[in-house]
């Protein structure tokens, strides 16, 4: 048996192990911060759902927020919500997340989680709705100042009376984004990113120079996208830009702040993001990426006569601190799996 088979069968194996009255215990192991992120990752990929999970967590953050999430009782409702695969999602939104101390109480080995998940890669999922994962990763990087921006900006763009959060604490990005999803601001579409729709989230990375979030978007929607409808993603980056330009003026009018760096650094994103699918390098589980290191230590004695006049005059000697340094890009890259 091949040691990935084995891999799997262990995993499968754990994760059966998982029972319904763990989860009161693995709610209280969760602080607020991470069961908002979690109630995210599980209940945000349909509209009621996210609706649900909207209104539970803003009850919590009257009575939870800043200690245990003990009783919260979101995990044991997400049982009905996806009964058949409920153990390897609530997993996989764990790993996301990083609670390593929930999984090792669960059973889990973090190193077994890391390789078959690859939390740290954001445009790639196993069950948890890949733009979920990206739009957690979104929340992560943004400053709480940065992410009040966007809130502002959106809500701006989609005024309607009463229909706006009575919620400002912009650290928990998260809160917004589920009202987004139950509004149809923004939508996710199917795992394959039929009908997905962030416009509204790379206007305001393109026009704030976010240039690596806004590719993060885009490539989680072209890596996910099914094989026949690849053709229909290779120039996503220029229609967004084509898109947006219609806001430009407004929109830099309003910011005030515009000048000749920041309009050649909006055109070199655009560049940057506009390839083709054959252009790109396509992330995907199964070619996350390998790292090959060369570790040479001694150096030929007798080159080619052709190639010796492009050596130095002095004789090449042997790097003796080589392996110090294979060791240590071997530490380095470990750390992302």
């Amino acid at each position: 048996m091949s040691a990935s088979r084995h891999q799997g069968l262990n995993l499968i194996s754990k994760l059966n192990n998982i029972h319904v009255e763990d989860l009161q215990y693995v709610e209280q192991d969760l602080c607020y911060y991470e069961l908002v992120s979690l109630g995210f990752l599980l209940f945000g990929d349909e509209r009621a759902n996210a609706e649900f999970a909207l209104q539970k967590l803003l009850i919590l953050s009257n009575t939870h927020k800043g200690r245990s999430c003990g009783g919260a009782d979101l995990l044991t409702k997400y049982i009905s919500v996806n009964p058949r695969h409920w153990r390897a999602q609530l997993v996989e939104a764990l790993s996301i997340i990083g609670a390593r101390r929930v999984l090792r109480k669960l059973g889990f080995d973090w190193n077994e989680l890391h390789q078959h998940y690859l939390p740290h890669i954001g445009e790639l999922s196993v069950h948890v709705h890949p733009l979920l994962k990206a739009l957690y990763r979104i929340c992560e990087r943004l400053k709480p100042a940065q992410a009040g921006q966007l809130v502002l900006r959106v809500n701006e763009q989609h005024k309607g009376p009463g229909e706006h959060l009575r919620f400002y604490d912009f650290a928990y990005l998260e809160i917004f984004l589920l009202d987004w999803l139950s509004r149809r601001i923004i939508t996710l579409g199917d795992r394959v990113a039929n009908g997905a729709d962030v416009d509204v989230l790379l206007e305001f990375f393109k026009f704030n120079d976010m240039d690596a979030l806004k590719t993060l978007l885009l490539e989680t929607i072209v890596n996910n996208a099914d094989s026949k409808r690849m053709r229909n993603y290779e120039h996503i980056s220029a229609d967004n830009a084509t898109a947006s330009s219609g806001n430009n003026n407004k929109y830099s009018a309003e910011k005030n702040t515009t000048t000749m760096q920041s309009d050649a650094n909006a055109s070199t994103s655009v560049r940057s993001c506009d390839l083709t699918i054959n252009e790109r390098y396509e992330v995907r589980h199964e070619s996350a990426g390998i790292i090959l290191i060369i570790n040479q230590l001694n150096f030929h004695e007798d080159p080619d006569p052709a190639l010796k006049k492009l050596l130095p005059k002095k004789s090449l000697s042997s790097r003796h601190g080589s392996n110090m340094d294979k060791d240590r890009l071997k530490d380095v890259f470990s750390l992302f799996g």
